[in-house]
């Protein structure tokens, strides 16, 4: 199988194109680039387009080149009549792909074959393989001598060069004399150019108050920082530098060097030098994207627009796959968004005094760092408010908000109200995440495109929790290839049938929240249902029908503790189900259909009966709950009909359980008297069997 990747544009998109090449072959595809069609004279020789020179020959790389036959192999020849009346009449198709602009597409890793197109403007088309990318794209050493039988303008460019390249090394070396780590240099870069002729596009994003922010950070961490301004236009770049000394007194001329003398066809030369700097402020160009990645400084500070184009949705959190983790998201009105917590994680809490402490440490100490903490009182009447308060008093990221008791529901939606991530999460107060939880659903997200990630959890006493706290695996590795990516269907699907079909080896997606995390997108007309303990399944089922895709962590990493005394979760159970389970699903049945899922809503509803069936069973089991299970039983009966329908025209779950829920509904007195049969011999003889 064949993948060929088309190398085109300047050389920041070059270096994208050729680090997804890199993936694939780390991923054992054979891979050979299309280096012509983007760069054959006869493409530029009507175009009043200039041919853009091919710069990876500098890194010393080489590659292989696709052949004329291999390409029209993929894309099914020309455009011209015959290749399309062929096309026709065979029904080939081409197998070129293109990518979207800034997104990552993790279906072009899968392919068995293609001809890719596109910038592939994103790390996580190379995750994984950063260390062979960095190797691939360093500099040769001699960079910047003169070469024999070079042009004696040539010859002045590289001189240049070598004297910028001095005076970014010696602000370095100044800077650790005065003892500023991090400080010394910093990369400006400034786009004119073609983003003049396509300022709809990309205007209005790198603005004044864009680079007045990044400027005045850089200023708080070096008083003495010199900012090397690099640009394709010399002559608005001067004018940019003589508006700044004009409008602050902390920043005169003398912290600003032009960088001047490349062309085009000599751009690697700015590349280079900008990688010498300690710190950079870029603009929504690959180009300086790349100076940023490639700079080697342990403690560099990259800044960037929060908006990439303004072909998105145009928020300040459009969303784009191009940031990396060391990029600080400046607004076009100068905001740092990296003020901005990616992660909120909200923590409810009501008279759990004795386990709140540990909740929090569970979520202090998590390995993702970049995130806040929403903690809500919901009116305890023990310590857990005080609690709270000296925590918050410790850790600036926790933020106490204190209420009237009105339940968890009341307090999970005030906790929304007050979150600022992008992504937000849930924690129970009596509960703990592991350390690496957060971190692995993040980075999933950001890996796959998912709007939502769930892991999987156990549940535990609180006691084995206290226990067990430090048992749990501590070289767990949040980046998880095992991870499985579900499409909105399959996501559904799977949430219908939890509980019921669970297998080994099979996902499953219950309604809890404390084990997922939501892009705030999910929760914009999407709150908790007050007033019930059943709020997760509403809830849960919005977002699932408003997610494209969704991340299943395979990794237990939440413990939910059950069988605490003073739980609500353990009184009034078989009530609950009446009154608040019931309705909560009955609601589910009807956001499926509203969502377009009506068949899903049927299978979702079968299991809903059997679900109620499974109570009752385990209610008439009990004298205390034998009120509700008469309950249960008068219920589903009311419904026979319509059980009957789904369990004889459908091939829901397995035959044996369908059977059973015909035989119930048609009888239910037989269908207990072989229940309890069933019980005393064949599951008592297995249980012996066990034992011997």
């Amino acid at each position: 199988m064949q993948h060929v990747v088309r190398i085109s544009d300047g050389l920041g998109n070059q270096m994208f194109q050729y680090a997804l090449y890199l993936k694939l072959r780390s991923l054992g595809r054979e891979v050979c680039f299309d280096d012509k069609s983007q760069y054959d004279e006869e493409t530029f020789r009507n175009s009043s387009q200039k041919r853009r020179p091919k710069h990876l020959d500098i890194f010393g790389i080489t590659y292989p080149s696709a052949g004329k036959e291999e390409l029209e192999k993929l894309t099914d020849g020309a455009m011209d009549l015959p290749s399309r009346i062929r096309r026709k009449i065979s029904g080939r198709k081409s197998l070129e792909k293109n990518d979207r602009d800034f997104m990552f597409d993790p279906s072009f890793l899968e392919e068995t074959e293609g001809y890719f197109c596109g910038g592939f403007q994103s790390p996580l088309y190379f995750a994984g393989a950063e260390e062979e990318v960095r190797k691939a794209f360093t500099f040769p050493e001699g960079l910047l001598c003169p070469k024999e039988g070079c042009s004696r303008q040539e010859q002045k460019m590289l001189e240049q060069s070598a004297s910028y390249a001095e005076r970014i090394r010696k602000a370095n070396q100044e800077a650790e004399e005065r003892g500023v780590p991090g400080g010394g240099s910093a990369s400006i870069h400034l786009r004119f150019g073609d983003y003049v002729d396509k300022g709809d596009i990309y205007g209005g994003i790198c603005t004044d108050a864009y680079y007045d922010t990044a400027i005045r950070c850089l200023k708080e961490r070096d008083p003495g920082m010199i900012f090397f301004v690099f640009s394709n236009d010399e002559e608005k770049a001067g004018e940019w530098i003589r508006y700044q000394a004009e409008r602050s007194e902390n920043l005169g001329r003398g912290h600003f060097v032009l960088v001047r003398g490349c062309d085009e066809d000599h751009g690697y030369l700015d590349l280079y030098l900008m990688t010498l700097c300690r710190n950079h402020v870029i603009a929504n160009s690959s180009f300086s994207w790349w100076a940023s990645f490639l700079c080697d400084a342990p403690d560099k500070m990259v800044f960037a627009p929060s908006i990439w184009n303004n072909e998105k949705d145009g928020s300040e959190l459009a969303r784009t796959d191009i940031y990396a983790d060391f990029m600080q998201r400046i607004s076009p009105r100068g905001t740092r968004l990296s003020d901005r917590p990616l992660i909120s994680v909200i923590v409810t809490a009501y008279n759990v005094a004795p386990y709140i402490g540990r909740a929090l440490d569970s979520v202090c100490g998590q390995t993702w760092k970049n995130l806040e903490i929403i903690a809500v009182d919901d009116g305890s009447s023990d310590e857990t408010g005080a609690i709270l308060d000296r925590y918050a008093a410790g850790d600036s990221r926790i933020h106490v908000v204190h209420t009237e008791n009105r339940g968890v529901s009341a307090a999970r939606n005030e906790g929304i109200a007050h979150a600022r991530g992008e992504y937000i999460g849930f924690v129970d107060g009596d509960d703990r995440a592991h350390p690496a939880m957060y971190e692995a659903m993040i980075r999933g997200i950001l890996s796959s495109g998912a709007d939502m990630a769930v892991v999987r959890y156990r549940e535990v006493s609180a006691e084995e929790t206290l226990a067990n706290i430090d048992e749990q695996v501590a070289s767990f590795d949040p980046v998880l290839r095992a991870s499985v990516l579900l499409q909105q269907r399959d996501a559904v699907q799977c949430f219908i049938r939890a509980g019921m079909a669970e297998e080994e080896g099979k996902i499953v997606l219950r309604s809890a929240v404390w084990n997922k995390l939501f892009h705030r997108r999910l929760l914009r007309d999407n709150r908790f249902p007050e007033g019930t303990s059943a709020e997760d399944i509403p809830f849960t089922t919005r977002a699932l029908c408003l997610s494209k895709k969704v991340l299943c962590v395979p990794e237990v990493l939440y413990d939910y503790v059950v069988n605490r005394r003073e739980s609500i979760m353990n009184t009034g159970r078989a009530e609950r189900t009446l009154t608040q389970e019931i309705p909560a699903w009955r609601t589910h049945l009807e956001l499926l259909k509203e969502s377009g899922l009506s068949d899903l809503a049927e299978e979702s509803e079968y299991w809903f009966y059997r679900r109620m069936l499974s109570y009752e069973e385990e209610y008439r089991r009990c004298s205390e709950t034998a009120k509700e299970a008469k309950e249960l039983q008068e219920r589903i009966l009311k419904h026979r009909d319509r059980i009957l329908e789904l369990a004889e025209e459908h091939s829901f779950g397995r035959r044996g359980d369908r059977e059973r829920l015909k035989l119930y509904v048609n009888s239910p007195e037989q269908y207990f008297l072989l229940s309890d049969l069933y019980e005393k011999t064949v599951v008592n003889w297995k249980n012996r069997s066990d034992k011997t």
